[in-house]
């Protein structure tokens, strides 16, 4: 990159920053979150340091505020999970450094077998992204301490503060909780396909559309995938947030949160026909086979994807799902499919081509249903429990 490009970029990164800051100090959300976090491992890091400062050598001091910020996470649970793996560094690291600085003594050929003990003991795969600190406790402890088990005493304890003033920041101050906005994410992906399915009602009943429409299709079947997957991302964090974590959620959020990955895989499987469902119309429509859909087929076809479209809001709506109103709707949209089977095999349903269309479109209509009918236990648990 050019110096004059980073010369632009650099003020509208600053002012990017300066409003992220402004939104999390206005109102709350992840911007806020991440404020409350930054403050949190500060006051930590700063109490830590003055703890190690009174206690401890100054030599060992930084390694309580270093600990503060390395187990510092946006939960309390990924906090002391980082926590026990990085203790479990220092353990192995501090060990390895204490075997050879009371054996060998600190030499080059010590030092370097000592690095390479600590790089496969980093490998553990219990300590996951933490296993790279064995090596640096290692080195620092063997060095500087010159392996010495007072040393080593002090590093430890000096760790251990860290640890502690890093989890009470958490435990004081617990990270808030954010399970209505999870189930909002959850009912916006589900009016998301609501109204894709709704325009695709619309459109059979239209003329040959466009192959900008036929595009516009294509957009918004990636548009439901890459919110699917932000959805279920925000609400695994928000299942993770809610281990260990002494605040509550809000009314029936605490019932809610379980089923919300469930209701995130219900609509996905059944969007996923829907995608096939579009691929087939785009087929009709720019092969000139759009014509192929006699108008007795296009209209109660489009009337069933509406109806579809129905039960698909209800599954992912932000209060609970009323089973008695999706059990309604796909019983209605089982007799529109039933009356499309009956309709094709009339004698004079259409042609060969036709028919082939028209059984594609209603075999994925069918299996969309399928998919949607496993949402019904989940209703009737979701009634029987708010």
């Amino acid at each position: 990159m050019k110096v004059g490009q980073w010369g632009n970029r650099i003020p509208a990164r600053c002012a990017d920053l300066f409003h992220f800051g402004v939104r999390g100090v206005r109102r709350p959300g992840q911007e806020r979150d991440v404020l409350i976090l930054q403050v949190k491992a500060v006051i930590a890091a700063l109490v830590a340091w003055e703890a190690a400062h009174f206690l401890l050598p100054a030599v060992v001091t930084t390694y309580a505020a270093l600990t503060v910020l390395l187990v510092t996470r946006s939960t309390l649970y990924r906090s002391l999970h980082d926590c026990v793996q990085y203790l479990g560094a220092m353990a192995v690291g501090v060990l390895l450094a204490a075997a050879f600085g009371t054996t060998v003594g600190v030499h080059a050929w010590s030092l370097a077998v000592l690095i390479s003990a600590a790089l496969a003991a980093g490998k553990i795969q219990h300590l996951g992204a933490h296993g790279a600190q064995v090596a640096v406790m290692a080195l620092f402890a063997f060095t500087a301490g010159q392996g010495e088990p007072l040393f080593i005493g002090h590093l430890a304890l000096s760790i251990l503060i860290g640890s502690f003033c890093g989890l009470a920041a958490h435990l004081i101050l617990a990270p808030s909780r954010h399970t209505q906005a999870a189930q909002g994410g959850v009912a916006r992906l589900a009016a998301r396909a609501q109204h894709i399915l709704h325009a695709l009602a619309d459109d059979l009943r239209k003329e040959t559309p466009t192959a900008d429409r036929t595009r516009e299709w294509a957009r918004h079947g990636a548009g439901f995938d890459r919110l699917a997957d932000r959805m279920r991302a925000a609400v695994d964090t928000e299942q993770e947030n809610a281990v260990l974590n002494p605040r509550r959620p809000s009314a029936g959020g605490e019932q809610a949160l379980p089923r919300l990955p469930m209701t995130i895989d219900v609509l996905q499987r059944a969007f996923s026909h829907c995608h096939s469902i579009i691929r087939s119309l785009t087929y009709a429509a720019c092969s000139d086979r759009w014509n192929a859909l006699t108008p007795e087929f296009r209209a109660p076809y489009g009337e069933l994807l509406a109806t579809m479209a129905e039960a698909m809001a209800e599954v992912g709506r932000l209060g609970p799902t009323d089973p008695h109103a999706l059990r309604d709707l796909l019983q209605e949209a089982d007799r529109q499919i039933a009356a499309l089977e009956r309709h094709l095999t009339e004698p004079a349903s259409g042609t060969s081509p036709q028919l082939s269309l028209h059984g594609t479109l209603l075999t994925d209509a069918g299996r969309l249903l399928s998919d949607l009918a496993q949402a019904e236990p989940l209703a009737r648990e979701s009634a029987g429990t708010v």
